[in-house]
Parts: C-alpha cells; sequence; structure tokens
C-alpha cells in the first residue's frame, strides 16, 4: 500500500515540474476559427471557394440525379389521427377487413379496441380505434 502511494507521489511532482511551455511551442499555430477577421460569412465562404477551387452548384443537382428521390406527400397519418371511424371510413372507404377484441393497457385495464384494414391506391393502412377514436395508424405501402 505505501509503494503504491509513493508511487503516485512521484508522478504527480513529476507531472507537476514539467515545462508546459515546450508543449505549446511545439504546436503549429492555427488562426482561431471564431476570431472575426472582418469578413462576412458569404465573404469568408468565397474566400474558401476561391483557395480550393471550388465551383459551387447552381441548383440543387442531387433531384437531378435522382428524380425518383424527390419528396411526394401521399399520404398524412397526422390527417386521420383521433378521428372517428365514420371520418375515417369517409375517408377511404368500407375497410376491407375488421377485428375487434380488449387492448391491454399498461395499467392492467382493458379496453376495447376496432381494427379495420383499408386497401388504397398507396397500400394497405391499418387503423386501431381505441374509444371510438383512431390512435394506431400503420401504413405498408405497395411494392412498385
Amino acid at each position: 500500500m505505501r509503494s503504491i502511494l509513493y508511487m503516485l507521489v512521484v508522478a504527480v511532482l513529476l507531472g507537476g515540474c514539467s515545462n508546459s511551455d515546450s508543449m505549446t511551442e511545439a504546436a503549429p499555430s492555427v488562426a482561431n476559427p471564431g476570431e472575426h477577421s472582418g469578413l462576412t460569412k458569404e465573404e469568408q465562404l468565397a474566400a474558401i471557394a476561391e483557395r480550393y477551387k471550388l465551383d459551387r452548384p447552381e441548383e440543387d443537382t442531387i433531384m437531378n440525379d435522382f428524380p425518383f428521390a424527390a419528396s411526394e406527400v401521399r399520404f398524412d397519418g397526422k390527417s386521420i389521427e383521433d378521428q372517428l371511424e365514420a371520418v375515417v371510413n369517409e375517408l377511404f372507404g368500407e375497410p376491407a377487413e375488421t377485428k375487434s377484441g380488449e387492448w391491454l393497457q399498461l395499467s392492467g385495464t382493458k379496453t376495447p379496441y376496432i381494427h379495420n384494414v383499408y386497401v388504397t391506391d398507396i397500400g394497405q393502412i391499418d387503423v386501431m380505434f381505441i374509444d371510438g377514436k383512431a390512435t394506431r395508424i400503420a401504413l405498408k405501402p405497395k411494392e412498385e
């Protein structure tokens, strides 16, 4: 136990007696990115682009290269959240499949539910109605 204590004291003394100035001199000086050079952000970006010969694209090229990646909202689950079954049936038509049962909540109480499956042009939409409101919504898209 004593030898460990002596080794710890020696390590602290050696660490405290080291010359920290020599370590800072060896490090290359790098301009602080937080320093203000008097240029605006756009001017700084232009200077970097000029220095490294970078060309800025005129428009978003990703959508030109991958047109299938363009986003298109075909179904918004929030639009039917907390809606009554009649409202959802009005939007999607009559369900292709209907199940009912009891949902076991964390508190241990059982709540009756109705689970409807709607088949649309975008795929299959599963909606579970608990207490008459759409609470669980799942979309299984069609494979194209």
